[in-house]
Parts: C-alpha cells; structure tokens; sequence
C-alpha cells in the first residue's frame, strides 16, 4: 500500500499544550484531532463557512529522522500491547520504555511477528530500529518567562515568572503524517497554517513549519481480524462501538480532549469536551485493507453563559481515524 505522507519540520521552537495547559510541559506529539482543527482555522482566516470535512483522514503526526547514512526513518506508534510476546529479550525494563517502532519493525507486527533483533542495539531508549539513530533529534528545554501587566489593574501589577518547556528538532528531523484521500483542500490548508504556525506562542515564532510531501509503502497483511488506529477514535455508534471493543485481544485507551478558545473574545474559555481512543489502539475487526472510521464532525463550542456569548460558528473536531489491519501474535 502506497500512502500520501507530508513531512514537517520546524526551523524553531514548539509548544504543544497538555491537558493541563501547563507551559511547564509540552506534548511530545501533535494528535490528529488538533492538527486537523488547525488547518480548519486557517481556512477560516481567508474563507467563510468552512465545512468540517477537508475530503481526507489523517493520522496522528510522528516523529521522523535520519540514520547515520542520512537516509530517512520514520517511525510509528507502538500498538498497547506488550512487546515481550514477540522477544526473550532479557532487559524487560528498557522493552516496556519503547513507544516508537522503526517501519520495518512496524511491518513486521502489523504481519504478525518480529523476526528482527530485539537487542541493546536495535533497542533505543523509546525507539525500536535497525538502524542506528541519534536518539535526541527532538529535545527540549524548560526556560524561564515573564509576564509583564499591561497595567496597574492588571494582576495588580504584579510581574509574573512563569515555565515553558520548548521542543526543538535537529536538521532533516521533525514529525510527518499520513493523509488518505483527495489532498487538494489540505495542500490549500497547509501553506496557509506553515506561516500561521501551531501550538502556543505563535506570535513570538513558535511552531512555524516547513512542509515536503512524499509517498511512503507499506507491506500491510492480506487478511486480518483486528485493526490499528494510526489517528486519535471516536464513535457514537454503540453497536459499532460493542463490537470493535469486545475481540479477546483488542485494547485500547482514551484521552479527554477539548483545550481553550483561541479566537478574540473568547480566550480563555474552555471548549466542550470529548474522549477519544489514541493512537497505538487495537480493536476487533475483519479487514483486509486500509480503513477509515469515526466521527468526522465533533462540535466542541461551549454554551452561553452568563457574561460569554459563545461564538456563531462552530467549533469542529474530528474523530475521524486511519487504521491498519495487524494480527495478534498469541499472548
């Protein structure tokens, strides 16, 4: 299977708020629901009425790099199950620590077992790969900031020090992600959202990227009775929902996901929220090829309240997802 993949890297810093809203720590990734929220924004900023559907799916954005012979690596999320049932690896420790698996290893639990070496050189800090890799191609510094009023009423004119954890990547390094469908209202979103940026601290020229687009093929099983989300899932479809979950060896886990209100006169209002199944999450299904499933327009804008007039429009997140067929090895 060919796929549509774009590569992002970031010639600065970047800040990806957690559920926290903590400067002080910053998301490693960015999910799908919020990089495809971001690309709607910056439609909306020269188109009006937007619809919630850019005509693809997108997964989560992951991290990507280059070997040692400079050729690219990228890498995808470990599915939630343990990797010890594929390896006697003696180091359980360092196996439970990786989150990242290089494509060959993906390919090769995708197809239902690992004949690559599980040892202490394919095994590297949190990635899995043959090849050998600088491990700290993304790292990150917590430095210091001050908020200063813009007034004597403004928090009574105190002067506040504050923490932000910045994420910075080393040249030919940065996160890609896949796209599957028709791409011509993303490329349109993306060369508008490369100026605008994402995350926070835009303004002072956090999360500005530049963006190549390549294709990427992948030995995916014939036949499969479960499948991988390779995007943030949701579902309202509880029938659907019964069934995907009640396989002997699917698993899961969900996140909370909503964040604040970033438009003039609503900022610092929190949106509604929802839970969706993250990445890595493994449900019962018969596939045999790509597939794309969940809720496509999820509105999140808040109600009215006393003092806040909630904005017209609404305020979309998608819990459409990517998922791969993959067998399951035995336990």
């Amino acid at each position: 299977m060919k796929l549509n993949i774009y590569r992002l890297h970031f010639p600065g810093p970047i800040h990806i708020a957690d559920a926290r809203s903590d400067y002080g720590n910053s998301e490693k990734l960015i999910h799908s629901d919020m990089f495809y929220a971001a690309l709607l924004a910056a439609k909306a900023m020269v188109t009006e009425n937007v619809p919630a559907d850019l005509d693809c799916t997108l997964s989560s954005l992951f991290p990507y790099t280059k070997d040692d012979s400079g050729k690219i690596i990228y890498f995808f999320p470990k599915p939630l199950f343990p990797l010890d049932r594929y390896s006697n690896y003696d180091d359980i420790k360092k196996l439970k620590r990786i989150q990242w698996l290089d494509q060959n290893y993906f390919e090769e639990i995708l197809n239902g077992t690992i004949k690559s070496p599980i040892n202490d050189n394919t095994v590297q800090k949190s990635f899995l790969s043959n090849s050998k890799i600088d491990t700290e191609f993304s790292n990150a510094q917590v430095l210091p900031r001050v908020a200063v009023p813009r007034s004597n009423s403004e928090n009574d004119g105190n002067t506040n020090i504050f923490y932000i954890e910045k994420t910075y990547f080393k040249e030919g390094s940065g996160l890609y992600f896949i796209a599957y469908g028709d791409t011509k209202q993303l490329d349109k979103a993306l060369s508008l959202l490369q100026e605008e940026g994402i995350g926070t601290d835009r303004n002072v020229g956090f999360g500005h990227f530049e963006y190549q687009k390549d294709t990427l093929e992948l030995n995916l099983p014939v036949q499969s009775d479960y499948r991988l989300s390779l995007s943030l899932f949701s579902t309202h479809q509880e029938a659907d929902l019964k069934a995907l979950t009640d396989g002997k060896q699917a698993v899961w886990d969900i996140i909370k996901r909503g964040g604040w209100l970033t438009k003039s006169g609503g900022l610092g209002i929190r949106k509604k929220s929802v839970y969706m199944f993250i990445e890595g999450s493994v449900f019962s299904k018969n596939i045999n090829d790509i597939e794309i499933d969940g809720d496509i327009a999820l509105n999140l804008c808040p109600d009215s309240t006393d003092g806040f007039i909630a904005p017209e429009h609404p305020v979309w997140r998608s819990g459409r997802a990517i998922f791969l067929p993959i067998k399951i090895a035995d336990s």
